[in-house]
């Protein structure tokens, strides 16, 4: 099987290697990867960090950027002449592209923070990287259901709907 790691991602070890580890592994949970990648040391030992201190400050940041996605507030507006309360994220991720210090270029993951729902979508430049990434979660749940229409012939009107409304999202 040939193996490659998703685009975006920030994994900076060899993916097919990678891929050819975890068949060796019975995949019931993390915790077996976790446990193979401790024994061995190969490239998926490479993937983890394993000073406990830095991983520990780093699962705590994870925590923290959970909290950030998962609290929400409500919203209510009118529907039909109807009231509809509907819960929405009350911060989002948006990134800053400002000159690094050291290098002068810009380095984007750097510049990734969180500002309330309503200031980044009355800012045109943050609302358009929101925009962006629902267009982006839209095309690959498309892709997701043109992938999987063998096994239920309903996923084509799936992709067919969700092609639909990342067409009238970018219009």
């Amino acid at each position: 099987m040939v193996y490659q790691w998703k685009a975006g991602s920030r994994i900076g070890t060899d993916p097919q290697k990678v891929g050819a580890e975890l068949e060796k592994i019975p995949l019931k949970d993390a915790s077996n990867v976790v446990a193979a990648a401790r024994k061995s040391r190969g490239e998926l030992h490479r993937c983890f960090e394993w000073d406990d201190a830095k991983a520990g400050e780093e699962y705590r940041k994870e925590q923290a950027r959970l909290i950030l996605r998962m609290l929400v507030t409500p919203e209510e507006r009118e529907d039909d002449g109807e009231v509809v309360t509907t819960m929405v994220r009350a911060y989002e991720s948006v990134r800053f592209a400002t000159p690094s210090k050291e290098s002068g270029e810009d380095e984007p993951d750097k510049n990734m923070t969180y500002v309330p729902l309503k200031e980044a979508l009355s800012d045109p430049e943050l609302r358009a990287q929101i925009m962006g990434r629902l267009d982006s979660t839209i095309s690959e749940a498309q892709t997701t259901a043109e992938n999987y229409s063998y096994l239920a012939p309903v996923l084509r009107k799936t992709a067919t709907k969700l092609r639909e409304a990342g067409a009238t999202l970018r219009s």
